[in-house]
């Protein structure tokens, strides 16, 4: 099964996937989304201030606050994370 037919299956919109190597990310892609954050910052482009901006946004911004409550609302009601490792195929396959 692919994990866009485990998304559809698992009724999940969006996941992250991250590679960690020696405590640095080597990969990371996110597939589907929930449109919760203010826009990505390019890991390029990644500064203080841009970091500052962004946090600033998802702070302040009041359609970002609202969506972000949803979205761990979803989390907690779904059980999250249990059913992220159960799309990924986490530890001992959950």
């Amino acid at each position: 099964m692919t994990l866009a037919e485990r998304m559809v299956y698992y009724n999940v919109p969006g996941v992250s996937i991250a590679v960690i190597n020696n405590d640095q990310i080597e990969w990371a892609k996110g597939y589907g989304v929930l449109e919760a954050d203010p826009d990505p910052i390019p890991y390029r482009k990644l500064s203080s201030a841009s970091l500052a901006r962004g946090i600033n946004q998802a702070v302040n911004d009041l359609e970002i606050r609202k969506k972000s409550t949803n979205v761990g609302k979803c989390i907690q009601t779904e059980n999250g994370v249990y059913n992220a490792m159960r799309v990924i195929g986490g530890p001992n396959n959950v």
